[in-house]
């Protein structure tokens, strides 16, 4: 397999030398890619199976449960906790 990469990409790459494992990245990124490529596979078949026993969703039932969604949510305040400040050696 080959990968191309842009002229001032493969650049920037070659100018890490060593500090960088394109190979170890890429596989990574491959797979993380082909992971959600998996669930949103997934996510067709259920909503394909979903509409072949119950019928097609329609707009205004998405609509009709993202307004159900928006009104149960409950946002919760995030406290910040101040920081100590450094005792002075005596």
């Amino acid at each position: 397999m080959q990968v191309y990469l842009p002229e001032d990409l493969y650049r920037q790459v070659k100018e890490e030398g060593d500090r960088i494992n394109v190979s170890a990245i890429l596989q990574e990124a491959l797979a993380e890619h082909l992971a959600e490529l998996a669930r949103l596979r997934a996510m067709d078949d259920a909503i394909a199976a979903y509409e072949a026993e119950y019928g097609v969703v329609t707009d205004e039932e998405i609509e009709a449960q993202a307004a159900a969604d928006a009104a149960a949510t409950v946002v919760v305040p995030v406290r910040r906790q101040r920081r100590s400040k450094p005792q002075s050696a005596a």
